[in-house]
């Protein structure tokens, strides 16, 4: 059905454990993202397709790659 609904729209879903980019819509994957915030509420990783930088909060960051990832921790 996702397939289908793809063809029909252009677009086509991205791979589970992956973040879509918000600007070219390029699949990012989940284990590229770390934490950015010493609080642990926002994530940030650069997209393979359009080398810009996105940030998500952590909880939109969980719901998107259905939690299949980790992010890396940073010092």
């Amino acid at each position: 059905m996702t397939e289908l609904l793809g063809e029909l729209t252009g677009t086509t879903a991205a791979p589970v454990g992956a973040v879509p980019c918000v600007y070219c819509r390029e699949p990012i994957p989940a284990e590229t993202f770390a934490y950015w915030s010493s609080a642990r509420r926002l994530l940030s990783a650069a997209c393979p397709g359009c080398q810009r930088r996105v940030t998500l909060a952590a909880a939109t960051w969980r719901r998107w790659c259905g939690e299949a990832g980790t992010p890396a921790v940073t010092a």
